[in-house]
């Protein structure tokens, strides 16, 4: 199953999902996209991006996560 029909699969889910995707192509990144994902990231070539990039949204998406934990309160 290609990453599309992953997505396709799980789009009535409340599970956020962000796409590592090695193509740079916009169309893959809406349709990704259009098909429920809540981010795409290109995938950088180098480790030590890679491992920036994924700390950033760990950082991003757990600032989200406070947030809405604070509203509900």
């Amino acid at each position: 199953m290609s990453g599309f029909g992953v997505l396709a699969a799980w789009a009535n889910t409340t599970v956020p999902v962000v796409v590592f995707s090695g193509s740079a192509n916009p169309l893959d990144m809406n349709h990704a996209l259009e098909l429920g994902a809540c981010e795409f990231v290109q995938k950088p070539t180098d480790f030590n991006a890679y491992q920036e990039a994924v700390r950033e949204l760990i950082a991003r998406w757990g600032h989200a996560k406070r947030n809405r934990t604070r509203m509900q309160n």
